[in-house]
């Protein structure tokens, strides 16, 4: 079920524009926290067949795991080859298993190796920002995205208010105790360098902002 006071038709209200996406390291000398130029796509936005985004790492941003149509949004997904899915909505360790589950079926119907499909857990939900504290290492988990603006207007708050700046910080610890990534969603790359001081990793920004 949807976490408590979760909203159906907020993803859909809160959907940023343009969707494509691209990871942008923040880290100087350090191994990038995924490869050059590796996107997110929102899977309406592609077209038919595999999606190729100049040679990218491709990640495919998919509905809450209760949304009617996950499963076809999941099949389009693997048809487009992805190599991992953004969940946003995840409330913790559960959600992730279950996502777990369903790409081993993915894979195995596709004919791809086991554990091919990663997922980058999106915090975007007062529910996600409590279950931090109890997140889990798994195999598949790529990193933790924290999604600032659409937990800013769930909670009906300024983006920089306290329990939003709370949120970040917890969102850095979980990653760094599961061993993954910390990702922060920013409007313009021009956030890198506060995002790198609080300790994320990397920042997922339209595609018309990783040049800037």
């Amino acid at each position: 079920m949807p976490p408590p006071g979760h909203d159906a038709g907020a993803d859909d209200r809160l959907t940023l524009a343009p969707r494509l996406f691209r990871f942008r390291g923040l880290r100087a000398g350090e191994a990038p926290a995924f490869p050059a130029g590796a996107a997110v796509l929102d899977p309406d936005d592609a077209p038919a067949g595999p999606f190729g985004v100049q040679g990218a790492t491709l990640y495919v941003r998919l509905p809450p795991l209760d949304a009617e149509d996950f499963p076809a949004r999941l099949a389009r997904a693997v048809s487009l080859g992805a190599c991992g899915i953004v969940l946003p909505g995840t409330a913790g360790s559960p959600d992730i298993e279950r996502l777990a589950a369903r790409l081993a079926v993915a894979e195995a119907e596709a004919g791809l190796a086991d554990g091919a499909l990663r997922i980058v857990a999106s915090i975007d939900h007062p529910a996600g920002v409590f279950g931090l504290a109890a997140l889990r290492p798994h195999p598949r988990l790529a990193g933790l995205l924290c999604d600032p603006a659409r937990l800013a207007a769930r909670l009906a708050c300024r983006p920089d208010a306290p329990a939003i700046l709370q949120a970040r910080g917890l969102t850095v610890l979980a990653a760094s105790a599961c061993g993954v990534p910390a990702i922060l969603t920013a409007d313009s790359a021009m956030e890198a360098q506060a995002a790198g001081e609080e300790g994320f990793a990397a920042l997922l920004v339209p595609e018309a902002s990783v040049a800037a």
